[in-house]
């Protein structure tokens, strides 16, 4: 049957005045306390410190990045040769010949040198003397500076700085050096002192060469 107008009318006004139920939106979602908000927000906070953290532990303790540079240089020969650095050193500087030193090995930036053991290179006790181990690490910069700048005898110790981490064994010294940072006027160079047969080091040491003034 047909409506008339005014039960039309009425439908209109009843469903108007009907409840209506919420709408599925984020913006009627459940209220969130201020504690869990702030609790979630902490969290957050934790995790990204935690993060940088350990990011920042990484590039401390982890080993060097294998850049171009270095992976160039350990491919590229010395500029002097080890015999060459030898002949340098016993012509130029005679008192070399009371320590008995060879070149073991050395390419562009890097060596590694021996000093056999004697005894007139120990101090109480039986081990290898301070001054013994010094000049073992000031040749080894010596001949790791001229590695990349070429046989240059009036290349000088600039400065050297050892630490004694523990006691020598009596017996032969190895000396491995590297250069850290070569300039047109110095070179930076570290040295490691081990007793053969022996992993830990028993001396660190850096120092410097200065290059002569080229005219």
């Amino acid at each position: 049957p047909m409506l008339t107008a005014a039960e039309v009318a009425l439908l209109i006004v009843a469903s108007a005045r009907a409840p209506r139920a919420p709408l599925a939106s984020p913006l009627h979602a459940a209220p969130v306390s201020a504690t869990a908000a702030n609790s979630s927000a902490a969290a957050v906070g934790r995790g990204r410190t935690a993060s940088r953290t350990v990011a920042r532990g990484a590039l401390r303790t982890g080993a060097p990045r294998a850049t171009l540079a270095r992976m160039t240089d350990a491919l590229r020969p010395s500029l002097v040769s080890g015999a060459d650095f030898e002949r340098i050193v016993r012509e130029s500087i005679p008192l070399s010949d009371a320590f008995p030193w060879t070149v073991a090995s050395v390419s562009f930036g890097r060596c590694v040198l021996h000093m056999d053991f004697d005894a007139r290179h120990t101090r109480a006790g039986g081990t290898v003397s301070g001054p013994a181990l010094m000049t073992l690490a000031d040749t080894a910069m010596y001949l790791v500076t001229l590695s990349v700048v070429g046989p240059e005898p009036l290349a000088v110790t600039s400065d050297l700085s050892i630490r004694f981490l523990r006691r020598p064994a009596p017996a032969r010294v190895l000396a491995e050096a590297r250069v850290l940072r070569a300039g047109r006027r110095l070179v930076v160079c570290e040295v490691a002192l081990y007793s053969e047969g022996v992993e830990e080091p028993i001396a660190h040491v850096t120092g410097a060469y200065a290059l002569p003034t080229k005219p």
